[in-house]
Protein backbone atom coordinates (compact mmCIF):
# COMPACT_ATOMS: atom_id res chain seq x y z
CA UNK A 1 0.00 0.00 0.00
CA UNK A 2 1.31 3.20 -0.90
CA UNK A 3 1.05 6.74 1.22
CA UNK A 4 1.16 8.80 -1.30
CA UNK A 5 -1.31 11.44 -1.22
CA UNK A 6 -2.20 11.09 -4.99
CA UNK A 7 -1.28 7.34 -6.79
CA UNK A 8 -1.62 7.16 -10.51
CA UNK A 9 -2.82 3.58 -11.53
CA UNK A 10 -2.10 2.10 -14.72
CA UNK A 11 -5.82 0.84 -16.20
CA UNK A 12 -4.05 -1.25 -18.54
CA UNK A 13 -2.63 -3.83 -16.47
CA UNK A 14 -5.61 -4.71 -15.17
CA UNK A 15 -8.25 -7.32 -16.96
CA UNK A 16 -11.40 -4.93 -14.77
CA UNK A 17 -11.22 -2.23 -12.23
CA UNK A 18 -14.42 -2.11 -10.00
CA UNK A 19 -15.02 0.17 -7.31
CA UNK A 20 -16.74 -0.35 -4.17
CA UNK A 21 -18.15 2.00 -1.24
CA UNK A 22 -19.29 2.06 1.88
CA UNK A 23 -18.27 -1.67 2.96
CA UNK A 24 -18.88 -0.52 6.36
CA UNK A 25 -17.50 -3.96 8.03
CA UNK A 26 -18.99 -6.42 5.69
CA UNK A 27 -16.55 -8.17 4.67
CA UNK A 28 -18.82 -11.16 3.72
CA UNK A 29 -21.45 -9.72 1.65
CA UNK A 30 -18.11 -8.35 -0.38
CA UNK A 31 -16.92 -11.79 -0.81
CA UNK A 32 -20.40 -12.98 -1.98
CA UNK A 33 -20.30 -9.89 -4.67
CA UNK A 34 -16.97 -10.66 -5.56
CA UNK A 35 -17.95 -14.08 -6.40
CA UNK A 36 -20.89 -13.86 -8.75
CA UNK A 37 -18.47 -11.40 -10.59
CA UNK A 38 -15.86 -13.85 -10.40
CA UNK A 39 -13.75 -11.32 -9.23
CA UNK A 40 -9.74 -12.58 -9.92
CA UNK A 41 -7.65 -11.12 -7.78
CA UNK A 42 -4.61 -11.77 -10.32
CA UNK A 43 -5.91 -10.20 -12.92
CA UNK A 44 -8.37 -7.97 -11.82
CA UNK A 45 -8.11 -4.62 -9.08
CA UNK A 46 -10.85 -3.45 -6.63
CA UNK A 47 -10.90 0.45 -5.81
CA UNK A 48 -12.79 1.03 -2.61
CA UNK A 49 -13.99 4.60 -1.72
CA UNK A 50 -13.78 4.67 1.71
CA UNK A 51 -15.24 4.00 5.18
CA UNK A 52 -14.37 0.33 4.88
CA UNK A 53 -15.08 0.26 8.89
CA UNK A 54 -17.44 0.72 11.17
CA UNK A 55 -21.28 -0.71 12.12
CA UNK A 56 -20.71 -4.34 10.45
CA UNK A 57 -19.46 -7.27 12.06
CA UNK A 58 -16.08 -7.43 10.60
CA UNK A 59 -14.27 -3.96 10.52
CA UNK A 60 -11.01 -5.47 11.04
CA UNK A 61 -11.27 -8.13 7.81
CA UNK A 62 -12.29 -4.94 6.00
CA UNK A 63 -9.29 -3.51 6.69
CA UNK A 64 -6.94 -6.32 6.59
CA UNK A 65 -7.84 -5.94 2.62
CA UNK A 66 -5.61 -2.98 2.66
CA UNK A 67 -2.53 -5.65 2.83
CA UNK A 68 -3.99 -7.14 -0.65
CA UNK A 69 -2.16 -6.03 -3.77
CA UNK A 70 -5.32 -5.77 -5.59
CA UNK A 71 -7.16 -3.64 -3.41
CA UNK A 72 -6.74 0.27 -3.40
CA UNK A 73 -8.81 2.78 -1.12
CA UNK A 74 -8.97 5.94 -0.53
CA UNK A 75 -9.77 7.46 3.08
CA UNK A 76 -13.35 7.88 3.75
CA UNK A 77 -14.39 9.85 6.56
CA UNK A 78 -14.84 6.97 9.14
CA UNK A 79 -11.59 6.66 8.73
CA UNK A 80 -10.76 10.02 8.91
CA UNK A 81 -12.53 9.55 12.63
CA UNK A 82 -10.81 6.36 13.82
CA UNK A 83 -7.28 8.43 13.22
CA UNK A 84 -8.58 11.37 14.56
CA UNK A 85 -9.49 9.15 17.61
CA UNK A 86 -6.35 8.03 18.15
CA UNK A 87 -4.49 11.00 17.36
CA UNK A 88 -2.51 12.53 20.29
CA UNK A 89 -3.84 15.58 20.05
CA UNK A 90 -7.34 14.25 20.92
CA UNK A 91 -5.96 12.24 23.81
CA UNK A 92 -7.87 13.83 27.26
CA UNK A 93 -4.96 14.61 29.68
Amino acid sequence: MSSALYQRIDGSVYRQIYIVGDLHGCLSLLEEQLAKIAFDPSRDLLLSVGDLADRGPDSVGCLQLLNEPWFVCVRGNHEQMAIDAVNEENIPR
